[in-house]
């Protein structure tokens, strides 16, 4: 069914704009950007030509005047919380520190996300470069377009595909399926807030170990991750909610009892920074669409900075949880919205998108980087906020009862079966 009313106006010409750029058709932004009014998308198209090139051309100069600005104003700091020093972007914090005494337990819910189409604030600025200062360096190089210590592009990839954000951090998601698409995704930070604040999924950080200092230094804390189903009315992020758990993240996939698939058990904090530890594997969905998108991020590190208000509840800002994808993953992830969107109309296009998410490979999939080996894994990296509410006592049903989603027929967007 149409929606009775059009996309709002900036999304309209932000889908046009990317048509030109992309060789995406129209249809693929109301994938995308769950607008249904393609024809209004259409009708806009030509208005967005000028500005999809003049996109193209300043990314790389806005991204050195970025970095050049962070270098002069604050050059060993990221983004700070008041009161709080955070260290260099790209760069996790060391270990240190005493065994964490404490035993409390805190979960925090995801309340707002950054894609990077956006800086990290409450009114979602636009930025082209944001992408920049999303992430960590994980793997140990800081990659120019130039660099030839690093794995091999896509045959279909641009030299500057490889390029990292400040101090070497890793996002290649942002930077070519965000940043690179800029004019297609903008508003996607928004909107995928906005739909986490209309209750329709999170993310789940639960912790043990933290203090009520908000700047302590400690080893020996432990993290559960798990993905929050769609809450039962409007979540207020705060102790009265008690969000619902997606079973596919439990390591039962049935009970709370058993515990999360995520568990991690070294995680620390210095000066008040959480690190969750270990990198691991964290599958989480977003809706696209109104269509369940499961990212699987491999290699995944989850880092904020932890503050207390006056109130006593407990809050993380300066979010990050950066990873690694796999583009196959991925593929078959999007030929699942496809499938499940307007009887599968989109699946046609999905071979389109996927040579560009093939492109956008950057780094070996265990988060490596080895030269003369195909590229085979795109680093990622959201930021975040996140509130705490209540720990989790509820499970929620599972989405498909045998745990797959539907897929695009053969003919429908194969590409994606050529992905590594």
């Amino acid at each position: 069914m149409r929606r009775s009313q059009p996309p709002p106006a900036h999304r309209r010409r932000a889908c046009a704009a990317a048509v030109t750029m992309s060789a995406v058709g129209a249809s693929a932004c109301g994938l995308v950007l769950g607008i249904d009014d393609i024809p209004a998308v259409q009708g806009v198209a030509d208005a967005g030509v000028k500005d999809a090139r003049e996109a193209g051309d300043v990314r790389a100069d806005v991204v050195d005047a970025k970095r050049d600005r962070s270098v002069d104003a604050r050059p060993d700091q990221g983004v700070d919380a008041p009161g709080h020093e955070v260290g260099p972007v790209g760069q996790l914090p060391a270990r240190s520190g005493p065994q964490s005494t404490s035993d409390a337990a805190i979960n925090f819910a995801l309340h707002q996300m950054w894609v990077g189409d956006t800086d990290k604030d409450s009114a979602f600025t636009p930025d082209l470069s944001a992408w920049a200062t999303f992430g960590y360096n994980i793997d140990g190089k800081v990659t120019t377009s130039s660099s030839t210590d690093v794995c091999t592009l896509s045959s279909n990839a641009e030299p500057t595909a490889q390029v990292d954000g400040l101090n070497g951090a890793d996002n290649s998601f942002g930077e070519n399926l965000v940043g690179g698409l800029s004019l297609l995704f903008q508003g996607l930070s928004l909107d995928l807030t906005t739909r986490i604040e209309s209750g329709a999924f999170t993310i789940l950080i639960d912790t043990t170990g933290l203090s009520p200092s908000p700047v302590q230094t400690n080893v020996g804390l432990t993290t559960s991750m798990l993905a929050g189903a769609r809450f039962s009315g409007t979540p207020t992020f705060t102790l009265a909610d008690n969000w619902p758990v997606n079973p596919s993240t439990l390591a039962d996939g049935v009970s709370l009892a058993n515990g999360a698939k995520i568990s991690i058990s070294d995680s620390y904090v210095t000066g008040g920074t959480f690190v969750s530890g270990h990198p691991s594997d964290f599958g989480f969905t977003i809706q696209v669409s109104n269509q369940p998108f499961l990212l699987i991020m491999h290699q995944a590190v989850t880092t904020f900075q932890h503050t207390v208000d006056d109130a006593g509840a407990n809050h993380a800002v300066n979010g990050m949880v950066a990873g690694v994808l796999k583009a196959s993953e991925v593929i078959s992830a999007l030929k699942g919205v496809a499938a499940g969107s307007s009887h599968g109309q989109y699946c046609p296009i999905v071979a389109s998108l996927a040579e560009r998410i093939l492109a956008a490979q950057d780094i070996m999939e265990d988060g490596t980087n080895t030269p003369g080996q195909p590229c085979n894994g795109i680093s990622i990296a959201l930021a975040f906020t996140a509130d705490e509410i209540q720990p989790p006592s509820q499970v929620a049903p599972q989405s498909y009862s045998d745990g797959s989603v539907p897929q695009c027929p053969v003919d429908g967007g194969d590409a994606g079966d050529a992905a590594p």
